[in-house]
């Protein structure tokens, strides 16, 4: 636990150091800050990767139950969904939303209390609550990539008002990030919850998942499908397509941080 726990907070001085680089690359263009910021979010990720491995080998499993694990998977999700855009489309739209969501996640999962004994059902054993949990949080981070961009957009005006000499990333970059994010989130929870319900009724012979949190993401990928169809059929609905994807992506991190903690 020790030792995940300095990892974890390792990664979190790490994210911060990236954040940094790409704040001083608004003002100041210069390379140092554009190699040094994506650099310094990979050597996170990795430490975060390990952390995460660590604590899943000391507890045997991962568990859905575990606001750790949660945590540092929906963080590490975030990240490669981030870097993958960074590397793949050559746009880092999101960076000023990624690393500090990260960077708070990655805390919270070093401070969080370990999950209370409870009963496991039979849907949440073996490596297919594994592959589901990951597919869940590859597309709520992909989602979480495309709110960054959402909010992007919306204060890019005011940015360029406050001073028009930041190196503020152009509006078809972000409407790209965006797009292409929002598929990826359609995709990864959509795999996800389908693996769900097959799971739920090859154990129990009901279509009902054991975990309220499934429930949830089901409302969530409702609204991206919404905010995909927006992107799809009106040109001129870019607005309506950004703030229902900032939602579904806040929704979406409500459901799997606060809500199963609540009441």
């Amino acid at each position: 636990m020790i030792l995940e726990f300095w990892m974890a907070l390792g990664s979190g001085i790490l994210l911060a150091g990236a954040l940094v680089a790409e704040l001083l690359y608004l003002w100041r263009r210069r390379a140092v800050w554009q190699v040094l910021a994506p650099v310094t979010e990979i050597a996170a990720g990795i430490v975060l990767a390990i952390a995460l491995a660590l604590s899943i080998a000391r507890h045997g499993a991962w568990q859905p139950d575990s606001l750790q694990h949660i945590c540092w998977g929906l963080a590490l999700a975030a990240l490669v969904v981030h870097l993958a855009f960074t590397w793949l489309l050559r746009v880092r739209a999101a960076t000023l939303a990624v690393d500090p969501l990260a960077l708070a996640l990655a805390l919270v999962g070093a401070f969080a209390p370990l999950p209370a004994s409870a009963p496991v059902d039979c849907t949440q054993t073996g490596a297919i609550t594994t592959l589901t949990w990951g597919l869940l949080l590859l597309g709520i981070g992909a989602s979480a990539l495309a709110g960054g961009s959402a909010v992007m957009l919306a204060v890019r005006s005011v940015l360029d008002r406050f001073d028009p000499a930041l190196q503020v990333p152009e509006r078809q970059s972000l409407k790209l990030s965006l797009a292409q994010a929002t598929t990826l989130a359609l995709v990864g929870l959509g795999a996800g919850l389908t693996l769900a319900v097959w799971w739920a009724w090859r154990a129990t012979g009901s279509l009902l998942a054991s975990d309220a949190r499934q429930g949830w993401l089901a409302i969530v990928w409702l609204l991206i499908a919404m905010s995909s169809l927006a992107w799809r059929l009106e040109k001129q609905a870019s607005d309506w397509a950004a703030g229902l994807v900032l939602l579904a992506s806040v929704t979406g991190l409500v459901s799997l941080l606060w809500l199963p903690w609540v009441g």
